[in-house]
């Protein structure tokens, strides 16, 4: 019975693909494509081409094997919301790969082997999320990122880049979080986040954890007045230097937490009117806080410092919360 059910279902699918003149998807391999409602998943797909997907579909799920997204891949999917190829072993996504998809929303492209964004793949699509962690990326084009009006978030976690370009996101209003935890990043250069400075958000939210960065630039982080969290733990910092906030007004949570701190300016905030958290934990060089780098932080974070001194403990206590510090 179940056999029986699953050979109507897809003789339904190809009936629809028969009648349309320009379907998706799958033209080799063996796929089970299971439909509930205007759900469609796909397993074990070799290539894409037209095919058998419904018009109507709202969300679609393919895995396998699909190596290359060559330009039309996936195009005239006007109902299409979400779209997660996950897993497939996609090397090379072509410009214009995906087209002619007005409410596309959130793209999922992670846990393959893509290796570079060209210009021309994402730009102007109306996403809101797109997810390409975990891959091989080590190139993006200046302008791959660029005309996208309702990007929101974008993670680039788990790749292999070893730069970070102040050219990327020009032209993404609402762009409010940026993810880029476990690459090769080495510096954060003057201005690096320039194209963001007229969004239309709160404040930006850049998660640069774990990467090999050992210096920042001064004003590395000037023209964004309000950000959110600024993570740059598990990094290699040495110093902080006093000018690169200059002209920001406010963070909520700076993450500095398992570097190689061992020195503080005491102008690192000089312009910043609020900071609730500052996390220093693990900075295992660091003998003390400079007293006017504390009075602006609202709480400041220092467990497991082991050079850290009872008597710069006393001293900043008086100043602001400490968290960590119960040994003093």
């Amino acid at each position: 019975m179940v056999l029986l059910k699953n050979a109507v279902l897809l003789l339904v699918l190809l009936c629809e693909s028969c009648n349309s003149e320009h379907n998706f998807m799958i033209t080799s391999g063996w796929y089970k494509a299971k439909k509930k409602s205007d759900k469609v998943v796909i397993k074990k797909a070799h290539s894409l081409g037209p095919d058998v997907i419904p018009r109507a579909s709202t969300y679609i799920r393919i895995g396998g094997t699909v190596p290359v997204l060559p330009s039309g891949a996936i195009h005239d999917l006007v109902h299409l919301i979400d779209l997660k190829i996950t897993s497939a072993v996609i090397e090379k996504v072509h410009a214009g790969a995906f087209q002619n998809l007005p409410k596309l929303s959130k793209l999922n492209l992670q846990d393959n082997i893509i290796q570079d964004i060209p210009f021309g793949v994402f730009n102007k699509l109306n996403i809101s999320v797109l997810f390409l962690n975990k891959n091989e990326i080590s190139t993006i084009d200046r302008d791959a990122f660029d005309d996208m009006p309702n990007l929101t978030k974008i993670k680039l976690n788990s790749n292999k880049l070893s730069t970070w370009s102040s050219e990327w996101f020009k032209r993404t209003p609402r762009l409010g979080t940026i993810l880029v935890r476990r690459n090769a990043i080495e510096e954060v250069h003057k201005y690096a986040f320039k194209n963001l400075a007229t969004n239309e958000i709160k404040a930006l939210n850049i998660y640069l954890s774990k990467n090999l960065i050992r210096t920042i630039h001064p004003q590395a982080f000037s023209g964004i007045a309000k950000w959110g969290d600024v993570f740059l733990d598990r990094n290699q910092l040495t110093q902080l230097e006093g000018d690169i906030f200059e002209n920001v007004q406010s963070i909520r949570k700076l993450n500095l937490s398992r570097n190689n701190i061992s020195g503080i300016s005491d102008n690192l905030f000089k312009t910043v009117r609020s900071v609730e958290m500052l996390d220093l934990t693990a900075n295992h060089r660091l003998e003390c806080v400079p007293v006017i780098v504390a009075k602006q932080v609202q709480k400041l974070q220092l467990e497991n410092i082991r050079k850290l001194t009872c008597a710069c403990v006393s001293d900043l206590s008086n100043i602001t919360k400490l968290l960590g510090t119960e040994k003093c």
